[in-house]
Formats: C-alpha cells, structure tokens, sequence
C-alpha cells in the first residue's frame, strides 16, 4: 500500500517538474520576445534602477543619442542631461518613487557629439513585493523641433503683439494730428463763417422775408455741421482723458450717445476715481466706442447698460444691450475686424475680452484688464 502511495507521488512530482520546466522554457522565450521587442522598438527606451543609473537602453535609443552600450550602462541619468536640467531631473526622480507612471515630462538630453534636444518621457514604475521603488522603464520622443516650432510662434505672437501696439500708437498719433486740423482749420473756419451767417441776418431788413427764409437753414446747416465737426475732433482724439478719469469720459460719450441715437442707456458706474496711464485709457476707450458702434450698427437695440466696476485689482468692462444678439460664427468670423480690432487692444492691455451673444436677447460684451493705475 505504502509503495502504490509513492509511486503515485513519484508520477506528480515527474507532472510537476515536466510543468516547471515547461513554464521555464516559456518563460525564456517570453523574455527573449521581450528582448527583441525592447530591443527593436522604434521609440528609444530605457530603464533605471533606483538611483538613477542607467541599467539597459534598446538601439534606437542609442541610435538618437549617438552612444555605445558600453558608454552608457552604469552611467548616471542625470550625467546626460543639460546643466540646467540637472537639478530638475533630481526632484522629478524623487517624485517619481511616490507615483505609478511618468508622463510628458520634458528634459534636454546631450547627445555624444553635444548636440542638445529637447525629449518627452512617458513610461512606469516598478515595484518589488514589498512595494520598494526599484526601477523605471520609460520610452522618450524627441520634440526638438515641436519645441522650436512653439518658440517660434510664440516670438511670432510677441513680435505682432508688439507691432499692433506700435501701429495703434501710429494710429492714435494720426487721429491727433487730423484732429487738430479739424479744430484749427475747419473748426475755425466753421465758427467763422457762423459768426459772418449771424451778422448778415441782423442786416437783413425785415420786410425782405424771402431772404430770411434763406438765411434760417443755412444757419440750422452750418449748427448742425458745427456740432457734427466737434464730435468727429472728440472721437478722433478723447482729449478729455487728459484731464478726466475714464470712468468719466464714458459718462460723456454714453450720454452723448444716448442723444444721438436715441437708444436707451443705463449706466452702473463703480471705480469712479480710477485713472489709468493715457495709453491705456485710450485703447480701453476704443474698445468702448467699437463696442457702442456694434450696437448702433447691427444688433437693432433700444436699450443699453454699461457697467465699470474695480474687482481683485482688475478693471472690468461690460456693455450690454437687448439687441437682435451676436452669433457664434460672427463672433469668429475673420473679415469681422471691428471685433478683431477690440481683441488685440484687450491683448496689448493684457486683458481679456468675451463677447456672447443670445438671439432675440442681446449681446454682452466684458472687457476685463490688469489695473495699473497711475501713481
């Protein structure tokens, strides 16, 4: 009985160790698959023991970098990165130990004949038993030339944010200048011609009634002209903003608007004694009166409500009327320049603009900058 009992355990040891090796044989040829997928992967690979040390990297790792096997394994990270990238790599590692997996993290690598790119790592953590951080495996793309290309349009950006602001400068200096010509050249001779109008009405006698009938159009013209000349110097250059804060000189063209186009305005006005530098309170003023011209042009409004209000050390803007309402595609439109204008003098201010439309209710339009104020 005893001899049956072991012979029977002799045939499942023999199952066992015929299982162990065949789970052996498996699992080598696992690991050579894996080997040749690591090795032959088109994206570089690496892997680190705990300390950063590079313990296998595959050949298109090698073949991006321009090392050798033996040039690298053993070799510390940290030694291939750029100096400024160096301390960098020691709190991201550290900070890898506590987490699962690595992803987009950027670093400057080195290459063996000093050429410098830019590489994002993506890749996992791996663990012993007892949960201890022993190494990572990660796979890195070059983005050398996204890196660029993202510089590039970011000067792009600065260098045409600055050249909106030199062209708006230009542009404020035009308007004085043509301004000026209106007040000295046409405005005088307006007031002159006003003075000449009256003057020949008092010497018209009065039985000459078919004259006077002449002269009293003329004037109501020349008047009309008179206060159309003064708007078109004001508007062309705001020089109350010279001597008033903004919040002040909105009050005035709000309420000149209100007379002109016959359209409701309801003013809410916070931050009244706010003054900002010149510069800035005249393209924050543009933007007003491109906001007002939107209303007075298209959106068929009867009621307006502007509202200037100081929050958390930012200046805030908002008119809104109860017009036919913005679209989205003409929000986004690219030949709407009036908007495009409004949002790069939002841009030079360092603000933000936001224009939302809701058919058959209105458009609003908010305005909301940093508040540098003159000292």
């Amino acid at each position: 009985m005893i001899n049956k009992k072991r012979t029977a355990l002799f045939r499942e040891l023999e199952k066992i160790e015929i299982q162990v090796e065949k789970a052996k044989k498996e699992l080598l040829k696992n690991k050579e698959t894996f080997k040749d997928l690591y090795e032959e992967s088109p994206l570089p690979y690496q892997s680190l023991d705990k300390n950063g040390y590079i313990i296998a990297v595959n050949k298109a790792w090698l073949d991006e970098l321009g090392y050798s096997h033996r040039e690298v394994t053993g070799k510390l990270f940290g030694d291939l990165l750029g100096p400024s990238y160096r301390d960098k790599f020691k709190k991201d590692f550290n900070r890898f130990k506590a987490a699962d997996e690595i992803r987009g993290v950027e670093f400057e690598l080195v290459k063996k004949d000093e050429t410098r790119i830019i590489v994002s790592f993506n890749g996992k953590i791996a663990y012993d038993e007892e949960g201890n951080f022993i190494q990572t495996h990660c796979i890195f793309e070059n983005i050398t030339k996204r890196k660029q290309m993202e510089d590039e349009i970011t000067k792009s950006r600065e260098d045409l944010k600055r050249l909106t602001a030199h062209i708006q400068s230009i542009r404020e200096e035009e308007r004085a200048f043509i301004s000026g010509e209106i007040h000295d050249e046409i405005g005088q001779a307006l007031a002159a011609l006003r003075m000449d109008l009256y003057r020949l009405e008092k010497k018209i006698p009065k039985d000459q009634k078919e004259l006077t009938d002449i002269v009293q159009p003329m004037k109501e013209v020349l008047d009309k002209t008179f206060l159309t000349t003064r708007e078109i110097y004001a508007s062309l250059s705001p020089t109350l903003l010279e001597h008033f804060t903004i919040s002040e000189v909105i009050e005035d063209h709000m309420s000149k608007f209100q007379v002109r186009t016959g359209i409701k305005s309801e003013i809410d006005i916070e931050a009244k004694e706010i003054k900002l530098e010149k510069d800035r309170s005249i393209a924050l003023f543009r933007i007003f009166q491109e906001a007002l011209n939107n209303v007075e042009r298209h959106v068929k409004a009867t009621k307006i409500i502007v509202r200037l209000t100081e929050k958390r050390n930012k200046l805030e803007l908002i008119v809104k009327d109860n017009g036919k309402g913005i679209t989205d595609e003409k929000v986004n439109d690219p030949k709407s320049y009036g908007l495009m204008g409004m949002n790069e003098r939002t841009g030079f201010l360092g603000g933000k603009l936001s224009i939302k439309g809701v058919p058959g209710k209105g458009t609003t339009v908010t305005i909301t900058i940093p508040l540098h104020v003159v000292a």
